[in-house]
């Protein structure tokens, strides 16, 4: 899912404003892969690649709200 993710931020022109590394355990292991969005503290927790549009959609509306006028 981390190159999934990585590729879409290329392709969506993010690069500049989100920035996606995979870490070791974030303390949330129980739950499954797990995923956090800074500096808005937003968690996601058992990812799948089925319900990876849900996190895309928060990372591009993160981004748009991020722009400078």
């Amino acid at each position: 899912m981390v190159k999934d993710l990585k590729s879409w931020v290329k392709e969506e022109g993010l690069k500049s404003k989100v920035k996606v590394s995979k870490s070791s355990c974030l303390g949330h292991c129980e739950s499954g892969i797990t995923a956090c969005i800074y500096p808005q503290n937003e968690w996601f927790h058992e990812l799948e690649p089925k319900n990876l549009q849900a996190l895309k959609n928060m990372l591009a509306e993160y981004a748009e709200s991020s722009k400078k006028p």
